[in-house]
């Protein structure tokens, strides 16, 4: 991963598969901590130029049931990564992040 560029043809692809064996499929609360953290990084650093296509590939679809994270580090470092990122977003869609967000707070409060 630490190879990964945007230079590199089909880099965002490879970073979609990443997300989907490291987020998706891992049960490693170690593992999928780690992989959250490069993947915030990636994100955060290309959100100005791939913003929409992180949104729809990467955080939505990864994120969208973080309230069920067993793990509540794992919980915490995707909390982060979503509100890091509506923070510098322009995108239309930082309704889809918040709704996120409030379902981790209200499953939380539960």
């Amino acid at each position: 991963m630490t190879q990964l560029t945007t230079s590199k043809p089909g880099w965002f692809q490879y970073l979609v598969t990443f997300a989907d064996k490291h987020l998706k499929q891992e049960v490693r609360s170690n593992l999928k901590a780690k992989a959250l953290n490069l993947i915030t990084k990636i994100c955060l650093a290309n959100m100005s130029i791939y913003e929409e296509d992180l949104i729809d590939k990467i955080i939505l679809p990864h994120m969208k049931n973080l309230e069920n994270e067993l793990d509540p580090a794992v919980r915490q470092s995707g909390v982060r990564f979503v509100l890091d990122f509506l923070m510098e977003s322009s995108s239309k869609k930082g309704h889809n992040l918040l709704h996120i967000l409030e379902k981790v707070d209200t499953f939380t409060i539960v």
